[in-house]
């Protein structure tokens, strides 16, 4: 999904590019019009080594498995997302880079929190839900209600 609603984290990722591997090796069994130049491409990118030689009905399960795969990883996503951004944090403090990695993930962070206030408020102000006068946006701090 890429329209921001699942959290990005690099095992989500990867899960998303096997699941689009596997679709188009099978679009391409089915003699649709897919390039073997892009499944070549795509799979390499996603560590999937000759998906071309399997047969349709094997090419099949393993859209099962990397699409349960998948829906396991989007179910904690959020924790998914904590833990790859506290890992850049440690990779940059390990540089050395302690007071830009202390910038950077304040940022990320700021950004993720007003990207959810801003998802909820239009949730809330399309013109099927009627009229707004008031939107509250729940906030982590006691002190800032």
């Amino acid at each position: 999904m890429k329209d921001g609603r699942v959290p990005y984290s690099p095992e989500l990722s990867q899960a998303e590019k096997e699941i689009n591997v596997w679709n188009n090796v099978l679009r391409k069994k089915r003699a649709c019009n897919i390039s073997s130049t892009y499944i070549r491409r795509i799979a390499k990118k996603s560590n999937i080594l000759h998906p071309m030689s399997l047969s349709i009905e094997n090419c099949a399960k393993e859209r099962q498995l990397a699409s349960k795969k998948y829906k396991k990883l989007k179910r904690h996503s959020n924790q998914n997302r904590i833990q790859f951004i506290e890992n850049l944090t440690m990779q940059q403090v390990e540089r050395g880079n302690k007071s830009i990695s202390t910038n950077a993930i304040n940022c990320i962070n700021r950004n993720e929190e007003l990207r959810e206030s801003h998802i909820r408020i239009k949730m809330v102000t399309k013109p099927f839900f009627g009229a707004t006068e008031k939107v509250l946006i729940s906030t982590n701090n006691a002190d800032e209600k």
